[in-house]
This record gives C-alpha cells, structure tokens and sequence, in this order.
C-alpha cells in the first residue's frame, strides 16, 4: 500500500510540475527526487518528464546531471547520472525513472538534479532542477 502511495504522489508532483510551468514553453522538463532526505549507502528515485507542447515531432536528448554540495570533496556522486535518446510525438509527454545509489562516502549537504533537454541540434529546449539532502545518521 506504501509503494501506491508513494507511485501517486510521485504522479501527482510531476504532474503539478507540468501546469505550474510557464505556458509558453514549446518544450517543459519537470523532475522530483525522492525520498527528499537519503542517507550515505541509500537509494534516491530520480523521476522525470519532458513534454513536447507544440504540433510538430521533435527528436531530443535529456540528461540528468548531479551537483555535489559546494563544501564536498570527497564522496561525490557521479556527476551524469544518465541520459535518454527520444522522438516526441507532437502534444506528448514522456516520464522516466532512473534510481541513483548513493556511496557509503557520499557528503552530508544538498544535492541538485538538473533535467536538461536539447534537440537534435545540440539547443537547450528545458532544464528543471530539483533537490535533496543527504544526512549522515548520529552515532
């Protein structure tokens, strides 16, 4: 009942994401992250979604990118976390996941996942940013 629950609200973020964005934007990149705090040795879900508002197909390429905490020098997680290919269809979204382990060495701060979308000529069409927080437990 927990993995429904959390499926949904996952939805439901994403979802709030595409129509609390600018309605002018040919192309929208939303994501989430979950859970919003993680710990070293932990697992966070990246969701994403691209969607294409204009009435022609677009072919694109999304990229997901990890920034480490500023005070981080050691523990980094990787900085491309993954990358998909795709043709949107004119009026279609698209939603992804992708999980991202996090090493036992990970740093203690916030971490951004930035979505970006480019078409086939190499142009930023879209980016979002979302955030979470790594915490190492007290002893």
């Amino acid at each position: 009942m927990k993995r429904k629950a959390g499926k949904l609200i996952t939805v439901v973020v994403v979802v709030t994401g595409l129509f609390g964005l600018s309605s002018f934007a040919a192309t929208i990149a939303t994501g989430a992250v979950t859970p919003a705090v993680a710990i070293p040795g932990g697992k966070v879900m990246i969701h994403t979604g691209v969607s294409n508002l204009t009435q022609t197909n677009k072919a694109v390429t999304v990229t997901l990118t990890v920034t480490n905490p500023g005070s981080c020098v050691t523990g980094h997680l990787p900085s491309h976390a993954g990358a998909m290919a795709f043709d949107l269809r004119r009026s279609e979204t698209r939603l992804a996941d992708l999980s991202l382990d996090i090493p036992p060495s990970a740093c203690s701060g916030t971490y951004g996942v930035t979505v970006t979308v480019k078409n086939s000529s190499g142009t930023v069409l879209a980016t979002h940013t979302s955030k979470f927080t790594v915490t190492i437990p007290a002893p």
